[in-house]
């Protein structure tokens, strides 16, 4: 998955992938086809015309849908696993997040889908109230921030979708669900429950739907900026969406669209600068990759799963306390950067915040660039520190 600030990815390299979906796998059983938004023709849904390269009529939005600093009356529903604003999007060969100048999307399942032999793609907006009711249960209160009322849904289904060319042996099931309240904005992913079969193409160099360059899963504004990798995207372990989540729901992903980024961290003394949720933080795409108390020794190894990602958030917080106090945020270059010192501390400059790895403890900050245990970690009262990854 990617991080924020300055670009979200939840899992840049393969090296982070498997640390990251441990992290992200929760035990339990994944979502049921029975428990997916209704969807068909007895749903009143419309039908994309099954093809390969093919796309939606372009649908008129019920309101204006925030997304990503904009807000867009239209989306497009395309055969290849995603939605975008501003045109029908037919690439087939699916790409890493961010896609700079590239489509606006939405991405549930972005891959080579060919309907011409088997599945269909289906699509309305509605405002059902049971059905907003369902989005909002999904939506809730710890996440969100907030009581959030979805005032309409969209609902896309890819539904027993086969692989090109033409390939019927394997098929993938899978939703994206567009909710807001005029305000806020979110997309909600479902993958149904041993439906998701295969990940490549063969124009991608996939043999039998797997291998070569398989799916890609996640958000795409058309900057460096805001976007969200999913962990596993474009590898083997995409394979394995059914049974990951970063809302504690197996096969299920929320993610929080009206913002591109968290605000700016910074941390110009020891004292609480902004804080979240940790449950926000995740809607909005991070990882908790890292959560130790500062008198825990930290070591390369342990951070492997920050290697190698655009953003790394680093936080203080009490124990027992599901609130996040940002202290900064920067490339985990400079994690590994800011080395084992007990004296000088790393100066984020666009955070305004020194860091440091201390030799027998955790990460810390420091209000200059002298290190000083006693008024900084434990005099603030935070001993556990948390790093999140995006």
């Amino acid at each position: 998955m990617q991080l924020y600030s300055q670009g979200i990815d939840m899992a840049h390299s393969t090296n982070v992938f498997g640390l990251l979906l441990v992290l992200c796998i929760p035990f339990g059983t994944a979502i049921p086809l029975s428990s997916f938004y209704p969807y068909g023709s007895v749903a009143g849904d419309n039908l994309v015309i099954r093809g390969l390269d093919v796309s939606s009529n372009v649908t008129q939005l019920p309101t204006p849908f925030p997304f990503y600093g904009s807000r867009y009356t239209n989306v497009y529903v395309n055969n290849h696993g995603d939605l975008t604003f501003d045109s029908p999007f037919l690439g087939y060969y699916p790409q890493v997040f961010p896609i700079i100048g590239g489509p606006r999307m939405i991405a549930p399942f972005w891959a080579d889908i060919d309907t011409t032999g088997t599945g269909y793609v289906w699509y309305r907006a509605t405002n059902d109230a049971s059905l907003l009711s369902k989005a909002k249960q999904d939506i809730p209160y710890s996440l969100s921030g907030s009581n959030f009322s979805p005032l309409w849904l969209f609902i896309a289904t890819w539904d027993h979708v086969g692989y090109y060319s033409s390939h019927v042996d394997k098929t993938n099931t899978f939703q994206c669900i567009l909710a807001t309240d005029n305000i806020k904005s979110y997309a909600i992913f479902q993958y149904a429950d041993g439906l998701i079969q295969w990940t490549t193409g063969d124009s991608a160099g996939g043999i039998q739907g797997l291998n070569g360059t398989q799916a890609q899963i996640g958000l795409n504004s058309g900057d460096n900026t805001s976007y969200v990798n999913v962990p596993g995207s474009r590898t083997p372990a995409i394979i394995n969406i059914t049974r990951t989540s970063n809302v504690q729901v197996p096969g299920q992903w929320i993610f929080q669209l009206q913002n591109g980024t968290i605000p700016p961290f910074a941390a110009q003394s020891c004292g609480v600068t902004y804080n979240y949720s940790e449950g926000a933080l995740v809607l909005s795409g991070y990882v908790k990759c890292y959560d130790q108390p500062y008198s825990s020794a930290t070591t390369d190894s342990d951070l492997a799963a920050c290697n190698n990602t655009q953003i790394v958030f680093v936080g203080a917080k009490s124990s027992n306390v599901s609130t996040v106090f940002a202290i900064g945020a920067f490339g985990s270059s400079q994690i590994f950067t800011a080395t084992y010192s007990t004296t000088t501390a790393y100066y984020d400059p666009a955070g305004g915040a020194y860091w440091y790895r201390y030799p027998s403890y955790s990460f810390g900050f420091a209000s200059s660039s002298s290190v000083n245990l006693n008024s900084c970690d434990y005099g603030q009262g935070y001993p556990d520190c948390l790093i999140f990854c995006r």
